[in-house]
């Protein structure tokens, strides 16, 4: 029996494999395209945006400054003629005080050159005091007006030299009670006068200061002075001190006339002075207490007051460097 050949019994071929769909390539890259074309016409929008807001700032700036630029030059202009005003008033400013720095010397030496014959022959009118009962009494007027003469003298030639810069101290070493008994020495006939008492209170161990001895007496005369002066007749001031670390505070009080809150900033500044008392005479120069500052100040230490007000009294407070040893441990 003929069969059919093996051959025809393998399987079929296979087909060949149907050819791939058709891709959307190109509608991908149109809509890719697309969306980068919004992008960069999104950012070139932003960009004009931005160059607009620029150039409107810009317009504003620059008519800012149109505006500004003559405010400034005129603003200059006033600012260099207000310089060349204020240094032209400063000068003739130095120019007044160096001319009354002169003057106050040139007075002070005229007025001194009188004293000394002055108190040559009040010398001897006290020789001859038994000559005439009413001698001795006007030998001690003449001897208190003199002395004050020779006071208000040298309180000039110190205002000077303190303007020059040229007011010096010898520091040596001296005791606290030794300046006071000095100072007392100058002032207790003005105390007496006026029936003013007078009350001295120091530390228990001896206080000993580095300092000129003459000019730290000048401080507390003037101190005291300046007391009794702008104190009624009766009145009382005290003298104390206290010891305060390596610094010995020295106060001197007064129940006189006091001092307005508003003046005792400026008390220790030249040519200021404070009400006198209805029943006096105004006297001094106003220059006591400046040089008390400055002589303080040369010495390392501090001059201050307080006053509660008119009529409430005044208390001047001198604080001065206080020798080593003798410092409260």
């Amino acid at each position: 029996m003929q069969g059919f050949p093996l051959s025809n019994l393998e399987p079929p071929a296979p087909s060949p494999p149907a050819p791939p769909p058709a891709t959307s390539e190109p509608a991908a890259l149109h809509t890719v395209h697309t969306a980068e074309l919004t992008r960069l016409r999104d950012t070139i929008d932003e960009l004009l945006l931005l160059v607009h807001q620029q150039n409107a700032e810009k317009q504003q700036l620059l008519l800012t400054l149109a505006t500004q630029v003559p405010r400034l030059r005129e603003a200059n202009e006033h600012l260099i003629l207000a310089t060349f005003g204020a240094q032209d008033m400063q000068n003739r400013a130095e120019t007044a005080n160096r001319r009354q720095s002169e003057f106050m010397a040139m007075l002070a030496h005229e007025l001194r050159n009188p004293l000394q014959p002055v108190a040559v022959a009040n010398e001897l009118i006290g020789r001859l005091s038994g000559a005439h009962p009413d001698l001795p009494r006007l030998h001690a007027v003449i001897q208190r007006q003199t002395s004050h003469m020779a006071r208000l003298v040298d309180d000039l030639l110190d205002v000077g030299r303190m303007r020059a810069g040229k007011l010096t101290i010898a520091p040596q070493s001296v005791t606290l009670a030794d300046i006071l008994d000095a100072a007392l020495e100058t002032t207790l006939p003005l105390f007496e006068r006026r029936r003013q008492a007078i009350r001295l209170a120091l530390p228990d161990v001896p206080v000993r200061l580095t300092g000129d001895m003459v000019r730290l007496t000048q401080v507390f005369s003037n101190l005291l002075i300046n007391a009794s002066k702008f104190t009624g007749d009766g009145g009382a001031i005290t003298v104390t001190a206290e010891l305060q670390g390596g610094m010995v505070e020295i106060h001197v009080e007064d129940n006189g006339a006091g001092i307005p809150l508003a003046l005792q900033p400026r008390i220790f500044d030249l040519f200021t002075q404070g009400e006198i008392p209805h029943d006096q005479v105004r006297a001094g120069l106003g220059i006591g207490l400046a040089l008390v500052r400055a002589i303080c100040e040369l010495h390392g230490g501090s001059a201050g007051v307080h006053s509660a007000g008119p009529g409430l009294g005044s208390r001047f407070t001198v604080s001065l460097p206080a020798h080593a040893s003798h410092a409260p441990e």
